[in-house]
């Protein structure tokens, strides 16, 4: 009798193992995106380049745009948006100038939802130099 018992407690475990197993395979259909690691602030000297990069997750697979005061940033001229392997994304500004400083938006979507993340860009100006500590003689 202890017997029969014990292997009916084995069944029940059994079964809600294989209930769950289902259930975890149908979320993960869709996923809406999340920043694995997200792009941080940056501090450029004036003229050099400036690269905002990061990781998402989500299924399908999410978008990646970039916004500056509400507007879309397309890849051309000094900007290269890329978007790699596993969710690898960036944001290239080559020549960095006074102009190209402020927040940058950067958002990730797909059909399950969207995610954004706002990061700021701070350019440092040449003029700023001599007073990084160095010695005036």
């Amino acid at each position: 009798m202890g017997d029969v018992k014990l292997a009916a407690s084995t069944q029940v475990s059994k079964t809600s193992v294989s209930v769950d197993h289902p259930r975890v395979g149908s979320m993960s259909l869709t996923e809406a995106p999340a920043f694995i690691v997200p792009p941080r602030n940056l501090c450029i000297r004036e003229g050099a380049t400036a690269k905002f990069e990061g990781r998402v997750r989500g299924y399908p697979e999410p978008h990646v745009t970039w916004h500056r005061n509400g507007q879309p940033i397309t890849s051309g001229g000094r900007f290269l948006l890329d978007c790699g392997v596993r969710g690898a994304f960036s944001l290239v500004i080559r020549a960095v100038c006074e102009e190209d400083k402020g927040k940058y938006t950067c958002e990730a979507a797909n059909d399950s939802g969207a995610r954004q993340v706002t990061v700021e860009l701070t350019v440092e100006g040449e003029f700023q130099e001599p007073s990084n500590g160095f010695p005036s003689h």
